[in-house]
């Protein structure tokens, strides 16, 4: 089945915890599926995956987003 939208999770962190937040995000991603915050979100499928670490008033913040193409979209012709 074809995935479509968006998934975003966004988690508070600290500047220390980022490298081994890279490495989770590193070998998740090359199982397929992102574990964070309780939420999972499927990586096999997208046409973007982003992450972010931004920092704000309360400390800094892990973004990660994944958009999936349109339903009936074919990114795979090559007409």
């Amino acid at each position: 089945m074809t995935k479509t939208g968006k998934r975003k999770v966004e988690l508070p962190i600290t500047a220390a915890d980022v490298p081994a937040m890279l490495r989770q995000l590193a070998e998740q991603a090359e199982q397929g599926k992102l574990a964070l915050g309780g939420k999972e979100i499927e990586v096999d499928e997208y046409d973007t995956f982003s992450v972010s670490f931004r920092q704000t008033k309360n400390g800094m913040r892990l973004r990660v987003k994944v958009k999936y193409g349109k339903s009936g979209q074919d990114d795979d012709s090559d007409d």
